[in-house]
């Protein structure tokens, strides 16, 4: 986060350092009034500092003063704050003390207590805004809590008329170990809002959502674990996308559309140099690779959709496979620039070593790409489309009859012919009524010449498909995803892409939380990108019910704030004693916390033998644990098992209950117990004691700890 700071800040100097400041006669905040603001309002310190200011008018027609503090030194201190020039807001902040990116897994406060700092800086700056935001509690609740960064980010989102404005609100930076405000940003569209009275129901805009996006039956590709590898699952995903519906006119939201140029040659070159002998891998692998077409080959094959001539240059031609399985292919990429006229083209191919079918081929640049003004286009977009078909037809002719067209006007600009000379069409798999969201057919032709410019085909084989069998209905799909992601009225900001000048507009519509488009179609729990279920008790607020007043309270916040604690239940159970396989469990994912688990305790035990923090011999995963034992399984997690293992080598005569430990654990609890991880209770260790999920709580922040001090 730090780093991405003091980048804003570079680019903001540089702006800087080549601006003058114009501020305007009129405008009610002069120079010297803005550089107080901003020092009020964070407490800057700017002794030693040199100094920058800039005056900016925006499209919007906003007045703004940019003031940038900074060091010659090269310390890396910087501070930047935007403010009003007619109103005085502070709109933004981002400050850097030159201080070296703190990675420590265990912040020195807890996000409740930023969470506090970051609220009393908003009633400071913005008293009356505040009582129209309330805090995204929801804040990655599918792409998970990021516990790496050193500051916590709250984002307080607008809402006005008992309706949200995501758009709309202010972010505040809170640095973890000191509480310093690290960035602050007010984004506030101080115009009427759009009357709600109008707006069509809840529930004509679900019935709106099923007709025009829809959810369907679909293969998603994720990665499983376990297998080390990409498998099918069977869900529903959404057929046509998550847009918001106009709740005035029940209209999509067409928030505009963008499509990559994606250059298709590797520069990865692989080195074939033969061994002097070879294993029978090695072997197999040269037999293989004798059956793979020829370069010149591949050249040919590509030449037969590609219009190239003596201008191109071939600049890539490797050979590459991306996995196990025999789909190596030729990766092809011309060009054809020239500099004195500005203008650049490029073709490129992507053609099967084995099958010689050609699976990706597009051309385009400045000769290709541009529209023209003199010309009406000769193809319209159903014209275009039927020689998109043709093509495929004539292609992959087995294959026409398995794919069904995801050409739909929701992501389609009306006017793209103003855009681009370039019509984009997709097919997507379906067998059974049943799609394949990862295997697909894209196909772009050009609407002045007719000509297929552009190509792709991912269409995958030895499938193990998971059986259609007990899957809930769609209405209880349509039902389980309004009520988990919340379907509800908002205020959204729309842009125009198509003039990218003009001021965005501000809609009422009905939307749907971020969605990652899987729903699992068996046990309908709603899925993360990792297609795991998503804990529907948000880790970054750790409400368990039953921890107040408990001594490990707030080792138990502050692990389900760093999202190690994953439990979906509301109930921690502080005072229960911890099984084995719950501490290794807790133990594992405090150094790992996004490893998937798939409901089962192996993945953990298995991590666990293979860094000899427990053996095999030891595993009993329902037994209690006790404080010896989690001495030993702690130490030998920190790498020291090896020299805990020398009894002889340790004093421990200064704790009083030395007599009850056994000379096997005699290592491990001097070690632990001088590292503070499991300190002596009045020089008691009490070593067969069975320690509480409370204490195994402490017990992992403690171990946390020390790593940073390692």
């Amino acid at each position: 986060m730090r780093k991405i700071i003091c980048s804003l800040i570079i680019l903001c100097m540089l702006f800087i350092y080549t601006t003058p400041i114009r501020a305007n006669a009129q405008d009610k905040i002069p120079p010297n009034k803005a550089i107080e603001i901003a020092k009020s309002a964070f407490d800057i310190n700017t002794e030693g500092l040199s100094f920058k200011q800039n005056y900016i008018e925006n499209m919007n027609g906003r007045k703004i003063y940019e003031l940038n503090w900074y060091s010659k030194k090269q310390t890396g201190e910087n501070i930047y704050v935007s403010v009003d020039a007619e109103t005085g807001e502070i709109i933004s902040m981002s400050m850097s003390d030159g201080s070296v990116y703190s990675n420590n897994r265990i912040p020195k406060y807890s996000k409740s207590s930023a969470q506090k700092v970051a609220s009393d800086l908003i009633i400071k700056l913005q008293p009356q805004k505040y009582k129209e935001l309330k805090l995204d509690d929801k804040q990655r609740s599918i792409y998970g809590y990021d516990s790496y960064s050193d500051v916590y980010t709250f984002n307080f989102i607008r809402v006005a008329n008992g309706i949200e404005f995501s758009d709309n609100g202010i972010t505040v930076s809170v640095d973890k170990n000191n509480l310093k405000i690290r960035s602050y940003n007010l984004n506030w569209d101080n115009i009427t809002l759009p009357d709600s009275s109008n707006a069509i129901s809840i529930d004509t805009a679900k019935n709106i959502f099923k007709d025009k996006l829809g959810l369907e039956l679909a293969y998603s590709m994720v990665y499983n674990s376990k297998l080390s590898k990409n498998v099918p699952i069977l869900v529903y995903s959404l057929k046509n996308g998550n847009m918001p519906i106009d709740a005035v006119t029940g209209n999509i939201i067409k928030n505009g559309y963008y499509i990559p140029f994606i250059k298709n040659g590797d520069t990865n070159s692989k080195d074939s140099t033969q061994a002097p002998q070879l294993t029978n891998e090695e072997q197999k692998e040269i037999d293989l690779t004798s059956k793979y077409i020829t370069k010149e080959k591949a050249i040919e094959i590509a030449k037969q959709y590609l219009p190239l001539d003596d201008k191109y240059n071939l600049t890539n031609a490797n050979l590459y496979s991306y996995s196990l399985d025999d789909d190596a292919a030729w990766y092809l990429y011309w060009e054809n620039s020239n500099p004195s006229t500005n203008t650049y083209n490029y073709m490129s191919a992507k053609v099967d070593a084995l099958t010689s079918e050609i699976k990706s081929f597009y051309f385009g640049g400045s000769d290709f790409d541009q529209p023209s003004k003199d010309k009406k286009p000769l193809y319209d977009k159903e014209q275009s489309k039927k020689i998109a078909e043709e093509f495929i037809k004539s292609v992959y002719p087995d294959k026409f009859n398995q794919i069904e067209s995801r050409d739909n006007e929701y992501y389609i600009s009306n006017d793209l012919n103003y855009i681009s000379p370039i019509y984009y069409f997709r097919y997507i798999r379906k067998t059974d009524d049943i799609v394949y969201n990862f295997d697909t057919i894209n196909i772009n032709v050009n609407c002045y010449t007719g000509k297929v410019c552009g190509f792709n085909i991912s269409w995958s084989t030895k499938l193990n498909l998971p059986s259609k069998n007990d899957t809930i209905n769609i209405e209880d799909a349509y039902n389980i995803l309004f009520e988990k992601l919340n379907f509800s009225l908002k205020y959204v900001k729309c842009y125009n892409y198509i003039n990218p000048n003009s001021k965005p507009q501000i809609k009422l519509a009905y939307v749907l939380d971020s969605f990652s488009g899987m729903l699992d179609a068996k046990s309908g729990y709603v899925l993360d990108y990792n297609g795991d279920p998503i804990n529907e008790k948000n880790s970054a607020t750790a409400e368990y019910t039953d921890i107040k007043g408990n001594p490990n309270e707030n080792s138990i916040k502050l692990l389900a704030e760093l999202g190690i604690l994953k439990d979906s239940s509301d109930k921690f159970r502080p005072d229960d004693k911890i099984l084995q396989k719950d501490f290794i469990k807790l133990l594992v994912l405090s150094t790992d916390p996004y490893i998937s688990d798939d409901n089962s305790y192996d993945v953990y035990y298995k991590q666990a033998i293979s860094k000899n923090i427990i053996s095999e011999n030891e595993k009993s995963p329902d037994s209690e644990v006790t404080r010896q034992q989690a001495a030993k399984i702690i130490v030998n997690s920190l790498g020291l098992g090896l020299v805990a293992n020398k009894p002889d080598m340790y004093d421990i005569s200064k704790i009083k209950d030395a007599n009850m430990i056994s000379q096997d654990y005699k290592g491990y609890i001097a070690i632990i117990s001088e590292l503070k991880i499991m300190p002596l209770d009045n020089d008691f260790f009490n070593p067969l004691n069975t320690i509480t999920r409370g204490d195994a709580a402490t017990i992992i922040v403690n171990y946390l700890n020390s790593l940073d001090t390692k």
